[in-house]
């Protein structure tokens, strides 16, 4: 049924994320007794700790409602809880301790980022029996690429006051959404989906209340939902690797608005290139994936559009395929993902 996603993958992150967002920032002490400008700006400051707060809580809450949260019975759908509520907690704090020192800040960033590819990757190795080097590898990989895509949310976001960022979120989240369905994990681009609908609810919100750094705090959820998604899509699902790295790369151009010409631009015209840019990448990962996806159903079905081929169920590793599964067919149902 289309209602639950409608509800639960749009509708309700959406709502929250707005309401909480402009709760917290209505509501955090300011300095009262200073001219309103001075006061405003005090609130702004004291308030930078809700963008992960609204955020997460909408992300998930779209988490519970579609896959369960911590009581789904596939490790994906916990892993993804866990994760979130880590980078959660790492962003309340950063934007409650804006002192916090730099190597901390980093230090954070580095360890989640190996733990996190650490615990997408270990299932799968021990399932197929990876080698050390085959493991370490894929950590690598996934750490490096959380790593990316944290620190480019962070610079950006520390100096970014407007809500122009928070559309260029919304919209890498949608066509990252978009990809995870042709990559066979609908339930996930579901989910997806649901933190595109946050960053727009935040996006209305930093259009009324415009500061710098007002959506800093939120870097440590949408970097880890986003490379968390991509990466239990390459594992797990059927996402090409090289649509795996555009994808990763992508946010990448958030950065033109640092380049002096840009920023001398209209808004309008700041941000129309700056989506350009952000969207060519993505465009072309989209199609790397429709290409398998289609490529599949034709082999599978005798032509686009066909019924699949029924397959007869296995739980041997065959060359290629997934744990827990035939050669050619996905694992899907054993990770938690339709």
């Amino acid at each position: 049924m289309i209602w639950p996603v409608v509800i639960w993958g749009a509708a309700v992150p959406a709502a929250l994320s707005l309401v909480l967002f402009a709760l917290a920032i209505k509501l955090a002490p300011g300095a009262r007794s200073k001219a309103q400008t001075q006061a405003h700006e005090h609130e702004h400051e004291r308030a930078r700790w809700a963008a992960a707060l609204a955020m997460g809580a909408a992300y998930i809450a779209a988490q519970l409602g579609l896959d369960g949260g911590p009581n789904a019975g596939e490790i994906t759908e916990r892993m993804l809880f866990w994760i979130a509520l880590a980078a959660i907690a790492i962003g309340v704090l950063e934007g409650a301790w804006q002192a916090m020192p730099a190597t901390l800040r980093w230090a954070l960033r580095v360890v989640g980022a190996g733990a996190v590819g650490y615990a997408l990757a270990s299932p799968l190795a021990s399932a197929q029996h990876w080698s050390s080097a085959a493991l370490a590898g894929w950590v690598l990989a996934i750490g490096s690429a959380l790593v990316l895509v944290w620190t480019v949310l962070d610079s950006v976001a520390a100096r970014e006051p407007g809500p122009s960022l928070a559309m260029a979120l919304s919209v890498v989240g949608g066509l990252g959404a978009a990809v995870l369905v042709l990559s066979n994990l609908a339930t996930g681009a579901r989910v997806a989906g649901a933190l595109a609908a946050a960053a727009g609810g935040a996006m209305l919100v930093t259009w009324r209340a415009p500061a710098e750094g007002r959506l800093r705090s939120a870097a440590p959820l949408i970097s880890a939902a986003l490379v968390t998604h991509w990466a239990i899509a390459v594992l797990y699902g059927e996402m090409p690797k090289a649509t795996f790295a555009l994808l990763v790369i992508a946010p990448a151009a958030l950065l033109l608005a640092r380049v002096p010409r840009i920023k001398r631009a209209s808004a309008v015209l700041a941000l129309a290139v700056r989506l350009g840019v952000l969207s060519a990448p993505m465009a072309g990962g989209l199609a790397l994936a429709a290409s398998k996806y289609f490529a599949g159903q034709a082999s599978a079905g005798g032509g686009y559009g066909a019924p699949p081929t029924p397959t007869t169920s296995s739980t041997t590793t065959a060359p290629g395929g997934k744990p827990g599964t035939a050669a050619g067919s996905t694992s899907d149902d054993d990770y938690g993902y339709d």
